[in-house]
């Protein structure tokens, strides 16, 4: 019994313990989740953006007249004012009339001294391009003179050239015939075969002689001996040298009868070197006229070539020489003022309006001279007017000339308009001029307007709130997302970087290029606090 109380007391203990480290562990967990950063998520959309320009300026009048008048003259009176309106032939201005004169008088002098220039320039060509004729005429003529030449010194050549290789062929059509060296040593092997056979022959003729001598001697001998039988034998035996000395004799004597001649051919070979010389020298004369013959031929090259570019020094047109078309210019511009100061004469120095309109702008004052350009700028009220203002690069992209966009004029309401002109500003190149024609009885000149265009992209797979786009330090776009990682509570989200690229944006949303997101990706759009990279975070409450 003792021993069951003193169990359940230190089961009780254990189970107190352990609901005390439960509690302890969701009292962590919860001081642990309080401290991460909350943050609220949305999905990609699939939307097309809208893009909104606005664009202030003024009206302006439609279209200008500037009255000019020749710089220089000086100015009498002016009888208008900026501001002031004028119709067709009101009296802007008028000019000195007596300086107007002497002024008249000089350019009549400067017309004349122009025309005399010119007469004594036109003689002048005259005369040199009768010079030019004259010496192309010439060339010509030396140019048929030195072909004419050349051709005889060219035929000369050529002739002895067909002479000398007409007397080369004529000698080697008549070679000396000459015993070939086959032949030849046929010869020379007879004629040794004979005289070793004439050798040998005789040879043996006086080997069969002296042995018929020496029979005939042993036979005398014998003759004063008793010795009949020797004798008989010797006379035998000479008998015997006796006929074959004759046979060897005879041999021999018809060898020596029919000799072979020793081959001689001294004859021949000093024939054939003589042809050689004679050929080897025709054939230096032909060398020599042929090199002659290509000499003549160059030399008709060359002196045709320095004779035909005489003819054509002589025929080509003279160095440019614009002094008389300038003094033309000069004249004719001249001719032109005198006229535009002549013109003004008739009037008296007097300027007038040529249409109705209003004066904007004047550059003339009285006693000073008149300057190069507009001396009066008047409004032509008869022209539609014009709404101008400027676009930044980014607005440009959305407006172009020929699209429809609104226009509000002062308290007017908005109206439907075209962009008549778009183009870069010449004083800020960053920005850009547009122009809008108004309708007829449309605005006021100096009132202020603002233009309104609105341009729906195309639709686009994956587009974030704007405010979930940032930048690093390398000005890169990128976004966090929710992602997954391990940690104290197991399984927890994180805040996962993913660099994209942007295609379009506009004041709220902004389309990222497909592949980086898909459509159930969770993006970060606002954290109660500044993320880093694998932050632990939980959704906002």
């Amino acid at each position: 019994m003792e021993l069951w109380k003193k169990q359940k007391k230190i089961l009780a203990a254990f189970g107190g313990f352990f609901v005390l480290m439960f509690l302890g562990t969701l009292v962590s967990r919860a001081v642990y989740a309080s401290g991460l950063t909350q943050v609220e998520t949305e999905t990609p959309r699939r939307m097309s953006l809208a893009h909104q320009v606005e664009a202030s300026g003024i009206v302006r009048e439609g279209q200008e007249y500037a009255v000019h008048t020749l710089p220089g003259l000086r100015v009498r009176t002016v009888y208008v004012q900026i501001g002031e309106r004028v119709e067709e032939g009101t009296l802007l201005f008028d000019l000195d009339t007596e300086e107007l004169e002497e002024t008249v008088q000089e350019q009549r002098l400067a017309v004349k001294k122009l025309e005399l220039q010119i007469q004594a320039l036109e003689q002048n060509q005259s005369r040199e391009e009768a010079l030019r004729q004259q010496e192309s005429a010439r060339a010509d003529q030396d140019y048929t003179a030195a072909r004419e030449q050349a051709d005889q010194n060219v035929a000369r050549a050529q002739d002895d050239l067909d002479a000398a290789e007409d007397a080369l062929e004529e000698h080697r059509n008549s070679r000396p015939q000459v015993t070939s060296q086959e032949d030849r040593q046929a010869q020379q092997t007879a004629y040794e075969e004979w005289a070793a056979k004439e050798a040998q022959a005789k040879q043996a003729m006086e080997e069969a002689e002296a042995a018929w001598n020496a029979a005939e001697e042993e036979v005398k001998q014998l003759e004063g001996q008793q010795a009949e039988a020797e004798l008989e034998a010797a006379r035998q035996k000479a008998a015997e040298a006796q006929a074959a000395f004759h046979t060897a004799q005879a041999a021999w004597k018809t060898l020596s009868d029919n000799p072979v001649e020793k081959p001689d051919f001294s004859a021949e070979d000093s024939a054939l070197e003589a042809w050689r010389e004679q050929q080897s020298s025709l054939e230096s004369s032909a060398a020599s006229a042929q090199r002659a013959a290509e000499d003549a031929e160059q030399s008709r090259e060359n002196t045709l070539q320095e004779a035909g570019r005489k003819v054509e020094d002589a025929a080509a047109a003279p160095a440019a020489d614009s002094s008389l078309e300038v003094t033309r210019l000069e004249l004719e511009s001249a001719q032109t003022s005198l006229e535009r100061y002549e013109k003004i004469l008739e009037t008296e120095g007097k300027i007038y309006a040529e249409a109705e309109g209003v004066v904007t702008d004047i550059c003339v004052s009285p006693g000073d001279p008149a300057p190069d350009g507009a001396a009066v700028v008047y409004a032509d009220l008869t022209s539609p007017l014009q709404f101008g203002g400027s676009l930044t690069e980014e607005q440009k992209q959305y407006v172009n000339q020929g699209d429809e966009v609104e226009l509000k004029l002062g308290n007017a309401s908005r109206i439907d308009v075209k962009v008549d002109y778009v183009a870069q500003s010449e004083s800020s190149p960053q920005m850009y001029d547009i122009r809008i024609f108004l309708p007829e009885n449309t605005g006021s000149i100096g009132e202020s307007g603002t233009m309104y265009a609105e341009v729906q992209s195309e639709t686009y797979t994956c587009c974030i709130p704007l405010e979930a786009l940032r930048e690093d330090e390398n000005q890169r776009d990128y976004i966090y997302v929710l992602g997954k990682r391990s940690g104290i509570l197991g399984e927890e989200l994180a805040a996962e970087k993913v660099y994209v690229r942007v295609l379009d944006q506009n004041d709220s949303y902004a389309a990222i290029e497909e592949g980086a997101l898909d459509a159930d990706t969770e993006i970060i759009v606002s954290e109660t606090a500044e993320l880093n990279e694998w932050d632990v975070v939980r959704y906002k409450d």
